[in-house]
């Protein structure tokens, strides 16, 4: 009987729980975006959904979960939270690296005058308080900053407050 045959369900719908992430955008400048798409706020930004297709070491190909993709899946804004929280954190680790680790000492041989030698080490002085907070991909890896505990860490060890500035999708810098 044709008209009584199941639909079969999207393959994606069985991994979908295992593979949605979560990222942060700006909610003013993506306020369109935001019209379609499950999200829920956070400061001046909006924490957005992604379903990754296929991860590579250096990348991943990813989509953004619509509400009919949420719908079709089954899931509630909350529900989309909570795996993404879960999934995000084991699939992109958190990642906390010193700025000043990035700038090496100026190899043997190179000529620089010592004017700009010394402003090198200036600014490798300052880079030193500041901190990358990313993930293990460094994509969407400013959604880190919403792992409190790992932000607590990192004021204890330097004891001291923090300031988080979010400088792109993919990281936030602390100082």
């Amino acid at each position: 009987l044709l008209g009584e045959r199941q639909m079969e369900m999207p393959m994606w719908i069985e991994h979908f729980k295992d593979n949605v992430i979560m990222c942060l955008i700006n909610t003013e400048q993506n306020r369109e975006l935001l019209t379609g798409i499950p999200s829920r706020e956070f400061q001046d930004l909006s924490v957005i959904y992604r379903l990754v297709v296929k991860s590579y070491p250096e990348a991943i190909e990813s989509v953004i979960v619509s509400d009919k993709m949420a719908e079709t899946a089954g899931m509630t804004e909350d529900e989309l939270f909570r795996y993404a929280v879960e999934n995000t954190r084991r699939m992109y680790p958190v990642s906390v690296t010193c700025m000043g680790d990035l700038f090496g000492e100026i190899p043997e041989g190179i000529s620089l005058p010592q004017e700009a030698r010394e402003e090198m080490e200036i600014i490798k002085r300052t880079a030193e308080k500041m901190w990358i907070i990313s993930n293990s991909l460094g994509i969407y890896g400013a959604t880190s900053m919403l792992y409190e505990e790992n932000l607590h860490q990192l004021a204890e060890k330097l004891g001291e407050n923090l300031f988080i500035l979010p400088s792109s999708i993919n990281e936030v810098i602390a100082i």
